[in-house]
């Protein structure tokens, strides 16, 4: 197998770095892996600021390394901006200081803070310090910790992910993943499109059969976050199925040939504890209020279900290997993850990859709604297509960036013009 370590080869802490790079590489060929390292800022210095024939033979070479190997693994913000100039995915990526700034050409780099976007350039994370690991779970995304040894975890640390160094090579096989180009949101939406859920009764049928898969409900948030995040857009190519939970995505998919209706989070678990297969369902519930949580044990209990897995804590804290082993050893056959997107989805994800084996869907705020812990417009608003502006104005303080500076942006330059491409029959690749 061979693996591609792009490096970063500049920055503030050369020598950590170097300490860090030498690690990884010796680790990766004792464990019988062939490794070819790059740096990564060779590569953008000399196509910068106008790149010369030689700048450009350079980056056409990393890309060529970098989509012909098995692996791609990458280390520091430079690695990762070389990824995203190349439109390439990394697999595995290994933060080395996360507070540490995103530097271009050893300036600051322009256009505020990039660690997160360039972050969500890369599959999987590892990390040094379990302060950084409580960072980028609080930011949706839910990392490993590498150490040295076992010896090494803090005796305070939270429930974490650790990987050892010794057992670095295995975990760089175990993430294998087809294709690393960085596919756009048209073709993420189109590879998952076939796969959409037509109705409510679709939904709880996909819930309730005993099957192993994740759900994605996808809405015009999710849009936004999918046109700025690879690895998002990732989650929704990848989902086993995907509901339209907006009406902008419901007209898209009925553009494009699909009879979808409307179908979101609420929607289900409203329903789900009226149907009588719920009946000796046992679930679990991940996120939303603690207050919330207990109203809808208590209503699923009733409905013959069993509630039999909660979590309502810092999801700084949560490990998805953990999570995952738990709603094993509970059998829980449906994960209701009650977490705003991206956090949420991404978990969902992380669940299914570490094994678990029943249904995982994302429902945000369902479970407040459901309880009434939070009001839903009637029924007329939600079919006049309305909602989002009356939970605008119950709570502006809070929605006001996500729909007005976020939502509307989105629909009118991309799914308004994505929905007339597919209504004639020209599905953007």
């Amino acid at each position: 197998m061979r693996v591609l370590y792009v490096l970063s080869g500049d920055g503030d802490h050369r020598d950590e770095e170097a300490a860090i790079d030498s690690g990884i590489v010796s680790s990766l060929r004792a464990g019988g892996l062939e490794v070819v390292a790059v740096s990564a800022s060779d590569a953008l210095r000399r196509s910068a600021p106008v790149p010369a024939r030689t700048g450009l033979e350079a980056l056409s070479e990393l890309r060529r390394e970098a989509l012909g190997c098995d692996v791609l693994v990458t280390s520091g913000w430079t690695a990762l901006r070389a990824c995203e100039r190349l439109r390439v995915v990394s697999d595995v990526h290994l933060v080395a200081r996360f507070e540490a700034p995103v530097r271009a050409s050893g300036r600051l780099a322009r256009g505020g803070d990039r660690r997160l976007p360039l972050i969500n350039r890369a599959r999987h994370v590892l990390v040094r310090t379990v302060a950084d690991l409580r960072l980028l779970r609080a930011c949706g995304r839910f990392p490993s910790l590498l150490i040295a040894d076992s010896g090494d975890l803090p005796a305070d640390a939270p429930p974490l992910q650790a990987l050892r160094m010794a057992d670095l090579s295995d975990f760089v096989r175990s993430h294998l993943a087809p294709g690393r180009v960085d596919q756009s949101l048209a073709v993420a939406l189109r590879s998952a499109a076939p796969r959409c859920i037509r109705d409510l009764a679709g939904l709880l049928d996909a819930c309730l059969d005993g099957g192993t898969g994740r759900i994605q409900t996808v809405n015009q948030q999710h849009i936004h976050l999918a046109r700025i995040s690879p690895v998002f857009r990732g989650a929704i190519a990848t989902a086993t199925a995907i509901t339209a939970d907006g009406w902008p995505i419901a007209r898209l998919l009925v553009s494009g040939g699909y009879q979808v209706e409307r179908t979101t989070g609420a929607d289900l678990v409203r329903s789900l504890l009226f149907d009588p297969r719920t009946d000796g369902l046992r679930i679990g519930l991940i996120g939303g209020a603690e207050l919330a949580g207990s109203v809808f044990e208590r209503r699923a209990r009733d409905a013959g279900a069993a509630v039999v897995l909660r979590e309502h804590g810092d999801k700084r804290d949560w490990d998805p290997v953990r999570l995952a082993a738990r709603l094993n050893e509970l059998d829980a056959r449906l994960a209701l993850v009650a977490v705003s997107q991206p956090a949420g989805d991404l978990l969902a994800a992380e669940l299914l990859a570490a094994g678990y084996r029943g249904t995982a869907i994302g429902i945000g705020a369902a479970v407040e709604l459901f309880v009434g812990g939070e009001r839903r417009a009637a029924e007329w608003v939600q079919r006049a297509g309305l909602e989002w502006l009356f939970r605008f104005v119950q709570d502006p303080r809070r929605l006001w960036r996500r729909y007005l500076v976020e939502g509307v942006p989105t629909y009118f330059r991309v799914l308004l013009p994505m929905s007339r491409e597919w209504r004639l029959g020209r599905v953007p690749g």
